[in-house]
């Protein structure tokens, strides 16, 4: 031990680096199972690279591995490395093999009956409600998201049983996300019957289902009280009202929604810092360890007994109890025996989300809290206890922070001071959620009121300064990053980090002395002063790097106007740029891939946002723009105020909360927007005939004068969901003759064109948005038949993603992201 010194406190104190805890042979071989397992059921999933000859390259790994155990006398650690490589890659065959087998057996069948068992609870969709499902039919397991008629069958819960019929989708291509939940197929429900059940689980979710719907009531009588949302989402990981509710968009902008979530992150945080609310109420380690058991399980049984719940839970007992108590090396083993337990038990998880986020946030925080707490104590004078808040959330992010970002195409630039913040409440709200929800179960409706108001109240303190948080400017950024570059980046900076090991911070090092050094000159209150020009020049390289990385998309739409179909999934989104602003027109109805869209393109102020109807396909993300880019004004038809039906008055009263009333202006035929070298016009609807719906969708002429001359050089339609009817209307008024572009009504449905409409406008390029594979069989092949007829170049966002048309002297561009 050596003395050292707070350099900016002046506070001196005793302190060693803590040593660097070694991985050993059980933590490396369950990394690299974990590896190889995840590798090659990515590749299957994402890059669908599947023979079953592909066992065969891992048979003389398997021998190679074989001969260095029993035969070689030079048993080096390399050998593990080998092993786990081969049981991760087998492992890996195998699951790939049954899943795929259970997929293509499914594929000649219309329905699936059997015995049904919800594993989720209800989400509501676009179209519907969905719910996955367990159908045990001819003693095989099948794992379905159905959607179904709510009206019908009603809420649905997880753990409920059922004797039921699937209609399954056969032609529809289950998407890489499903495939690592397991999913083996798609389809609707068609009837559903109870079964009468008496075995424990069944009991267990009985009992969730009436805390939920105690609480559900509870909301009920509260207004929809964001408190009581949010307690029931921490005590039963029942997120459904606080999805339906604006709140969610601010745990997202805040980096804190895995809070609220039954996640290994969460279970991480909240164990961590149940732990030190233990400490600090001088509690000792065998009570602490009951006590966290004890609060860990009840979680699970009101959360519904999640899978992933249960594989976080086990880790986190594992992994932090034993760092806590100062032993790592055991706790890194133990950590270690537990990832390559569940790997073997099910494989699929190596490539889950929830799996990913847990590990890596306790092995995190095992490896390097310690570490990252050395140097804050050392570096900033702040109270100790935000400090172990400060680590642990680091500690924790350094492992999972670019894949969550790579996952959720999202990134909170206000995370670490709003969870340093929030955090070590969390634990306390799911201890008063969790209070509640079981005294619902066990009374019902006639457990005393105080016990909700309280956790309703402290809930709805900690919502407000959410909500607070989420309306700072660029609280967060849109992020596309390839999954596996995510990974890469990852390894490679744990590895750096646990390879040096603090040496930056040794006081016995040329690079911590020059580094104290420095601090202790800038805090001395006589040091010489920075220059102001030093101070311009460094202010303004921070300026140029931000331009660069933020800025250069929309610098260069100022010298060549584009126009971007954004891949949305089954849905509308377009973006006009031209000297430097920015339009939107819709936003699609699925924000992962909008964010996605945006980060790709760089959107990150929308100067307009032009709504083209009510439909949900087109605008259910305009509320969570907010948390990726600075949005100034909403467009919509003036008829959208006039009328009464409720999606229509819904996506005003969103307009007005997301930008002001000042700033949600309505439009009529002939209004315009001019901007840059394009001109923008509404040229329909004239009256509302269809309750906001397709036929009063709002199209849109754009017209581009590149050389600035006067004359129009290039023009193009936007046209919503309006179809051959409307698009007549519009020809028949004179508002629009010969284009260059043509936006495709209603994703290409059938009635979207006619031989009539295309004479006239005879277009060079038609845009087409619609989801892959989707269920409407978007766009019809009439459509396509007719864009043919007439030499159209077709370019498709569920075939080529997003897609670019730069308008420039020198003609039309076209720049599919996939070719």
């Amino acid at each position: 031990m050596y003395e050292q010194s707070n350099i900016l406190s002046g506070e001196s104190f005793i302190r060693e680096i803590p040593k660097r805890p070694s991985l050993g042979k059980v933590v490396v071989f369950a990394l690299c199972l974990w590896g190889a397992e995840g590798m090659y059921l990515h590749a299957v999933f994402e890059w669908v690279l599947w023979s079953e000859w592909m066992i065969f390259p891992v048979i003389p790994l398997f021998l190679i591995a074989g001969y260095l155990t029993f035969w070689s006398k030079n048993k080096r650690d390399y050998v593990v490395v080998l092993w786990g490589v081969c049981f991760g890659y087998a492992l890996g065959y195998l699951s790939a093999f049954d899943y795929i087998n259970k997929v293509n057996s499914l594929s000649d069948f219309t329905y699936l009956q059997g015995d049904v068992e919800c594993v989720s609870d209800t989400s509501k969709s676009t179209y519907a409600s969905s719910i996955e499902l367990r159908i045990t039919s001819d003693n095989t397991r099948y794992l379905v998201k159905a959607s179904y008629d709510e009206d019908t069958y009603g809420e649905l819960f997880k753990g409920e049983r059922f004797f039921g019929k699937v209609q399954l989708n056969t032609n529809y291509e289950i998407d890489s996300y499903s495939k690592k939940q397991g999913i083996h197929a798609s389809g609707r429900l068609i009837y559903l019957d109870s079964i009468e059940t008496s075995d424990v689980f069944s009991a267990l979710y009985g009992f969730r289902i009436r805390m939920i719907k105690t609480l559900l009531s509870r909301i009920d009588s509260s207004a929809g009280n964001d408190g009581a949302c949010l307690m029931l989402a921490l005590s039963c990981g029942y997120r459904k009202p606080i999805a339906q509710s604006s709140l969610m968009q601010g745990f997202r902008s805040s980096g804190i929604a895995h809070l609220v979530a039954v996640s290994g992150a969460h279970l991480v945080v909240i164990d961590a810092c149940l732990l030190i609310l233990l400490r600090v109420m001088r509690i000792n380690k065998s009570l602490s360890i009951l006590l966290r058991i004890l609060i860990l399980c009840a979680y699970l049984v009101c959360a519904g007994l999640p899978i992933s719940g249960i594989r976080a839970s086990l880790m986190t007992l594992v992994g932090m109890s034993a760092y806590m108590a100062k032993r790592r090396s055991n706790s890194l083993n133990s950590l270690g025996v537990c990832i390559a337990a569940m790997l073997v038990i099910n494989p699929l998880a190596s490539v889950s989300a929830s799996f990913v986020l847990s590990a890596g946030s306790t092995l995190g925080i095992v490896l390097f809290d310690s570490l990252i707490r050395f140097a804050l104590n050392r570096y900033l004078p702040i109270g100790r206890y935000i400090i172990q808040s400060a680590s642990l959330t680091l500690s924790a992010h350094l492992a999972t922070l670019l894949y969550a970002a790579s996952t959720f195409s999202y990134v909170s630039l206000i995370s670490l001071p709003v969870n340093v913040l929030i955090a070590p409440l969390f634990a306390p709200l799911c201890v008063l959620s969790l209070i509640c929800a079981l005294a619902g179960g066990l009374f019902g409706q006639s457990f005393s009121d105080w016990v909700f108001v309280l956790g309703d109240v402290s809930c709805g303190a900690v919502c407000e300064f959410v909500r607070f948080c989420a309306r700072i400017p660029f609280a967060g950024i849109a992020v596309s990053l390839d999954v596996m570059l995510a990974i890469f980046i990852s390894i490679s900076l744990v590895s750096v980090v646990y390879v040096s090991w603090g040496r930056v911070l040794d006081n016995r090092t040329k690079a911590a002395k020059q580094i104290a050094k420095a601090a202790k000159k800038y805090t001395k209150s006589k040091s010489k002063k920075v220059s102001l020009g030093s101070k311009i020049a460094v202010g303004a390289s921070a300026l140029v790097i931000v331009f660069l990385i933020f800025a250069w998309p929309t610098l260069a739409s100022i010298f060549t106007p584009e126009i971007i179909m954004l891949n949305v999934g089954q849905g509308d989104s377009f973006v006009v740029r031209s000297g430097a602003k920015t339009y939107m027109v819709d936003t699609g109805n699925r924000f992962g891939e909008l964010k996605d869209a945006m980060a790709k393109n760089g959107i990150y102020v929308i100067d307009g946002v032009l709504i083209s109807h009510s439909d949900a396909d087109h605008c259910a993300c305009l509320d969570e723009l907010s948390e990726v880019a600075v949005v100034r004004s909403v467009y919509l038809a003036r008829g959208m105020f006039e009328c009464t039906c409720n999606n229509c008055v819904d996506l005003v009263k969103r307009s007005n909360e997301l930008v002001g009333s000042a700033n949600v202006i309505p439009v009529d035929v002939g209004y315009s927007l001019s901007f840059g070298k394009i001109n923008l016009e509404v040229v329909w609807p004239y009256t509302f005939v269809d309750d906001g719906a397709n036929a009063d969708s709002m199209v849109l002429r754009l017209d581009c004068d590149v050389d600035s001359n006067g004359s129009i050089d290039y023009r193009a339609l936007l046209t919503g969901d309006a179809e051959r009817d409307e698009i007549a209307s519009v020809i028949a008024a004179g508002s629009v003759g010969d284009i260059d572009i043509l936006k495709v009504g209603h994703h290409g449905s059938r009635v979207s064109l006619s031989d009539e409409n295309m004479r006239v406008l005879l277009p060079e390029i038609a845009l087409i948005s619609c989801g892959y594979n989707n269920r409407y069989g978007h766009p019809k092949e009439e459509t396509l038949e007719f864009l043919d007829a007439y030499n159209v170049a077709v370019y498709r966002s569920d075939l080529m993603g997003n897609v670019t048309v730069k308008l420039s002297a020198g003609g039309i561009e076209v720049i599919p992201e996939k070719r």
